[in-house]
C-alpha cells in the first residue's frame, strides 16, 4: 500500500466536506462524463457485433460463390473491416475519457490526502488508473492490429475485435 495507506487526520469530516471530492455538482459532472464514455462503448460494442455479421455474411457469400472473388461485391469486403476499426477507435476514445476521470479524481483525493484531509487508502484508485492505462495500451494494439489487417488482406474479416 505504500505512501497511501490510510492514516488518522483530525477534524476528518468536515474538512472533507469543503473539498473537491465531496463537490456535488463537480462529482455530478464527473459521473455525467462517464456515463457518455459507457454510451460510447455501447455503440462500440455494437459496431463490433454488426462487423462480425457483416463477416459472416461475406465467408457466406464466398463460401456460395466457390471462393471466387471476381463475382463478390467488392463492398463487402470493406464493411466488416471499416466498422471494425470504427469499433476500436470509439473504444480508444472512451478508454482515454475514463483514463482521465479517473486521474482527475485521484489528484483531486492525492492533494486532500497531503492536506490530511481524508484518512484512506489511495491504492484502489491507483489501480483504477493503472488498469486504464493497460486498457488503453491494449486498446491501441487492437487498433494497430486492426488496421494491418486491414491493409493486409482484404478478403477476410478481421478476427479477435
Amino acid at each position: 500500500m505504500g505512501r497511501h495507506s490510510s492514516r488518522k487526520s483530525r477534524n476528518n469530516t468536515q474538512k472533507s466536506n469543503s473539498t473537491n471530492g465531496n463537490n456535488y455538482e463537480h462529482n455530478m459532472a464527473l459521473l455525467q462524463e462517464q456515463l457518455r464514455n459507457q454510451m460510447l462503448i455501447f455503440s462500440s460494442s455494437m459496431l463490433s457485433y454488426y462487423s462480425t455479421l457483416a463477416g459472416i455474411e461475406l465467408l457466406n457469400v464466398k463460401h456460395e460463390n466457390n471462393d471466387r472473388l471476381e463475382a463478390i461485391d467488392q463492398s463487402l469486403f470493406y464493411a466488416a473491416d471499416i466498422l471494425a476499426i470504427q469499433s476500436l477507435l470509439f473504444g480508444i476514445i472512451s478508454r482515454y475519457n475514463f483514463m482521465q476521470i479517473g486521474f482527475i479524481k485521484y489528484n483531486e483525493l492525492y492533494e486532500s490526502y497531503e492536506n490530511g484531509e481524508i484518512s484512506y487508502s489511495l491504492q484502489p484508485n491507483i489501480d483504477i488508473n493503472i488498469g486504464n492505462v493497460l486498457g488503453m495500451l491494449s486498446s491501441f494494439y487492437s487498433y494497430r492490429g486492426a488496421l494491418g489487417i486491414y491493409e493486409r488482406d482484404l478478403q477476410q474479416p478481421i478476427y479477435g475485435v
